[in-house]
């Protein structure tokens, strides 16, 4: 009686978030990267939501030139979630798209958020994921990136990195791509 109690409303919860997508046998791959990006979406639009109360409560504000952003990227998943729910045939499209979402969103928290010294961190999030969800080609893309992007920014931001902060981020983040990608690897 308890754990029917217990499976029941989980199981509801999966269909709220996921839908009813079929998958074959041999789109098991599919399946847990669909439920990944899935998964990731919700969770990431609910943490930015977190975000825009603290920015709109004063509690923790990061300013509205990039609490627009974070309204924009909330809404954005949302709408890819639901038109990524129940239909796993358009993973690639809402997987590449979500990623550049992210990689704008943490762009702009980069540049217009100069108080959080740790908002680096959000493309430090954003490596594992895209190994995991496009592969290794599209994570290396993404990493290298990444690495170009945060050095170039740095010198044009309100308060930039020192150059041994800089140089720690860039090979922190080779070493996400080397492990990720070997990680992937390993899994396939």
């Amino acid at each position: 009686m308890l754990m029917r109690a217990i499976t029941a409303p989980m199981r509801a919860l999966k269909w709220v978030a996921f839908g009813s997508p079929q998958f074959s046998e041999q789109e098991e791959y599919l399946a847990f990267r669909y439920k990944f990006l899935i998964i990731l979406m919700i969770s990431a639009g609910l943490l930015t939501l977190l975000f825009i109360l603290g920015t709109l409560s004063q509690i923790n504000p990061l300013g509205w030139r990039h609490g627009w952003a974070m309204m924009t990227f909330t809404s954005a998943t949302l709408v890819m979630w639901l038109m990524l729910r129940g239909k796993p045939h358009r993973f690639k499209t809402i997987a590449w798209s979500y990623e550049a979402l992210s990689l704008l969103e943490s762009t702009s928290a980069l540049i217009h958020v100069p108080v959080d010294e740790l908002r680096v961190l959000w493309f430090y999030t954003n490596v594992p994921c895209v190994f995991i969800l496009l592969g290794a080609r599209p994570g290396w893309v993404i990493t290298l990136g990444t690495m170009a992007g945060l050095v170039w920014v740095n010198t044009g931001l309100a308060q930039p990195y020192s150059g041994p902060a800089m140089a720690t981020g860039v090979l922190a983040l080779a070493y996400l791509g080397i492990s990720f990608h070997a990680y992937g690897d390993r899994s396939m």
